[in-house]
């Protein structure tokens, strides 16, 4: 009489793939600093410091457009005094 042998005496190790540890690259370790329009100073060219005289009567005061603070101070027409 032929036995084959027992396969239970056969001992199989199978690659478990929960003990295989897999390390994704997560977007949230990822610091991404965005260029903020907000951060942006921009100066204009502003017409500061420009005097201008106008023919009119004396004691009239005129400020100039100063471009730090941006200040303007326009000439109306009810202060300007006119000494005869």
């Amino acid at each position: 009489i032929f036995r084959e042998p027992c396969p239970a005496s056969q001992v199989t190790t199978n690659d478990i793939s929960a003990n295989q540890v897999t390390t994704n690259d997560v977007s949230a370790n990822q610091i991404t600093t965005n260029v903020v329009s907000a951060n942006q100073v921009t100066t204009n060219v502003v017409s500061a410091n420009q005097v201008t005289t106008n023919d009119v009567s004396a004691n009239q005061i005129t400020t100039n457009d100063v471009s730090a603070n941006q200040v303007k101070t326009n000439v109306v027409s009810a202060n300007q005094v006119t000494i005869p």
